[in-house]
This record gives C-alpha cells, structure tokens and sequence, in this order.
C-alpha cells in the first residue's frame, strides 16, 4: 500500500512512503500478577463496607479544633 501526500501545488502529488500495516502486539497476563491483582482487589471491595460505616464522616466542630479558630 502506498501513501500520498499532497503538495501545497495541488496538481502536484508525489509518493511519501510505502507503509505496512500489522496487527498491535497483545496482552499477556502472568498468572502470578494476575492472582495477587484480583486478591487485592477483593479485599478492598470486602473491606469497603466496613470502612465507611466506622469512620466519623462528620465535619469536626470548633471545639474539637481549636488551633483553626
């Protein structure tokens, strides 16, 4: 296949390069990475419920803070 581009006289064209396309390389996944990826992430998605239930969500008062006063 071959390429053209256009010169700023525009009865003028004249071949670039020839290109050559392939198919992108794929992924690959180690067994190892992936086991420990997916370990980890179910153990956030476990531990998320209970990390928002025991945080104080609540804005801290004046006189829990009184060096911002």
């Amino acid at each position: 296949m071959r390429s053209q581009v256009r010169d700023t006289d525009v009865t003028r064209w004249r071949t670039l390069l020839a290109l050559e396309f392939t198919a992108p390389p794929t992924a690959r996944y180690g067994a190892g990475r992936l086991i420990a990826g997916l370990s980890v992430a179910a153990a956030l998605i476990a531990l998320a419920p209970r990390i928002v239930v025991t945080v104080d969500w609540r804005p801290p008062s004046e006189a829990e803070t009184p060096e911002l006063t």
